[in-house]
């Protein structure tokens, strides 16, 4: 989605590309959650997970066919230096909307 005129710029990448509709995130986990370990404050943090997805490129850091692992560029919170990263676990598509990939519980 792009919208230009005098004051504003406003990009959104396709949605093939984002983690939503190919990883099933979940927005209460991602807000409250995740929110609280995390040392950077998001004010949309479903979203930025979502957008940054796409600008990674789809990139997983590490996966070994049924979990994987996704930098979200965040850092524990009283750490500054400490990455986390997203743990995703596969689980079949036909079974949940068509989601590829789950999102967990777990931050590493």
């Amino acid at each position: 989605k792009q919208k230009l005129n005098d004051t504003k710029a406003e990009y959104g990448p396709l949605r093939i590309h984002c983690a939503e509709g190919n990883i099933q995130l979940i927005r209460k986990l991602s807000e409250t959650v995740m929110g609280d370990a995390i040392e950077e404050k998001v004010p949309y943090l479903f979203s930025y997970m979502n957008k940054s997805y796409a600008l990674k490129q789809n990139k997983k850091e590490f996966q070994n066919g049924s979990i994987a692992v996704i930098n979200y560029d965040l850092h524990a919170a009283n750490t500054k230096d400490e990455n986390l990263y997203c743990v995703i676990e596969k689980q079949r598509k036909d079974s949940n909307r068509n989601y590829g990939w789950k999102m967990t519980h777990t931050m590493i």
